[in-house]
């Protein structure tokens, strides 16, 4: 026998869900005046707030491994049964919110971990091992790059997308960009669009190619985008006759293992080549391999010695 009750609770919390995602979709004035109509009843006004609540729009937490959304429990499977009957529910589960709703939060990677985040506006943003960032989207788009590298991919819309990285401010719309800050620095590196790097008074337009870094202390001075970067997010680097100390240290960012070198006279020994920099066990035998070096693993350590 069913309870009355708690299936009239059901479908309430089914059609809050399903109003929910049409209103932060994409034909949210389509739905409007029909919308304005139910949420005038308080049962379902409660109903509404407590689906915006579930999928923290403005209440994500910090979490040391990245971003926490507030506790979901079983209101959380109606919003999602909801998103799949009006069809954005996209493919891996992401939640398909690319309207206008507030969002703001901490997102963090643990080193080894790169992951993409995405925004409430349909931006993306991935982010490299180590890094950390802060977000908030309302009446504007704004980034904080903390520490790390990120790529962003920027959704069209009219509200301004802004990535702050120390004194540097990013400005863009519908593009993609990496913007690094490590050790002091900003760098940043432009692959589709335009964006305007603006630091201490000075405003620099980027075009794809092209990128921009500032050294501590120092002003910012316009460069090549670095092509040996361009598949990052995939754990890929490309060297053109690099040091090998140079790519042990880009493997060295990702462990879990470190990999050393046996010896300084290895550490100038020239590499060339496209290479999976995230993934140390699989890099350090090709190594080896190219230079007739030996491995030696120990305890979360990978020497490569001569043989």
């Amino acid at each position: 026998m069913t309870d009355s009750s708690s299936t009239e609770t059901d479908a309430l919390r089914r059609a809050a869900a399903l109003w929910f995602v049409r209103m932060r979709g994409p034909e949210a004035d389509r739905w409007r005046a029909d919308f304005e109509v139910w949420f005038a009843a308080p049962e379902h006004r409660a109903a509404y707030n407590r689906a915006s609540e579930v999928f923290g729009l403005g209440k994500l937490l910090r979490d040391e491994g990245g971003f926490v959304e507030l506790p979901r429990r079983a209101f959380a499977r109606n919003v999602v049964a909801g998103a799949a009957a009006t069809g954005l529910l996209g493919a891996g589960g992401w939640l398909a919110l690319a309207g206008r709703g507030r969002q703001d939060g901490i997102v963090a990677t643990r080193r080894g971990e790169i992951r993409d985040v995405v925004l409430t506006d349909g931006s993306t943003a991935t982010l490299d091992t180590g890094t950390r960032l802060a977000f908030e989207i309302d009446t504007e788009r704004r980034v904080t790059l903390l520490h790390g590298r990120a790529r962003f991919r920027v959704a069209s819309d009219p509200r301004r997308f802004v990535v702050v990285a120390g004194t540097s401010t990013v400005v863009a719309r519908g593009t993609v960009f990496d913007v690094t800050r490590e050790d002091g620095g900003i760098a940043v590196s432009l692959l589709e669009g335009r964006v305007e790097v603006a630091d201490a008074g000075d405003v620099l337009p980027l075009a794809p190619g092209e990128g921009i870094r500032r050294k501590t202390g120092g002003g910012l001075v316009r460069e090549r985008a670095a092509s040996r970067d361009a598949e990052w997010p995939a754990g890929i680097a490309v060297f053109e006759t690099a040091r090998l100390a140079e790519v042990i240290g880009a493997a060295n960012r990702y462990g879990p293992e470190t990999l050393v070198l046996a010896g300084s006279d290895l550490a100038d020994l020239k590499v060339s080549g496209r290479f999976r920099v995230n993934d140390p066990r699989r890099l350090a035998p090709r190594l080896a391999h190219m230079f007739g070096l030996r491995l030696e693993a120990e305890r979360g350590v990978i020497r490569l010695a001569r043989a």
